[in-house]
């Protein structure tokens, strides 16, 4: 059988792969850009908060919307 690259085992090319990966990365997150969890919490929430008011604002009918603008910052008061 003739060596060649494609007769090596699975694991070399796949370490190859993984090597490339955690350099990309390292790159892209260098060690001083540390992970602030109060902001990603913060983040999530928010998220939450906007996907719950959007889907309370479609189940709304339409008098209930009508009556919330007529409360709301844009109410005409003579």
């Amino acid at each position: 059988m003739i060596p060649c690259e494609f007769n090596k085992p699975a694991a070399d090319g796949t370490g190859h792969i993984e090597n490339a990966l955690d350099q990309a990365l390292q790159e892209t997150f260098p060690a001083s850009d540390a992970i602030n969890l109060h902001q990603w919490n913060e983040m999530e929430a928010v998220e939450k908060m906007r996907a719950e008011r959007e889907a309370r604002l479609r189940n709304a009918s339409s008098v209930d919307r009508a009556a919330r603008y007529s409360r709301g910052p844009t109410a005409f008061s003579a």
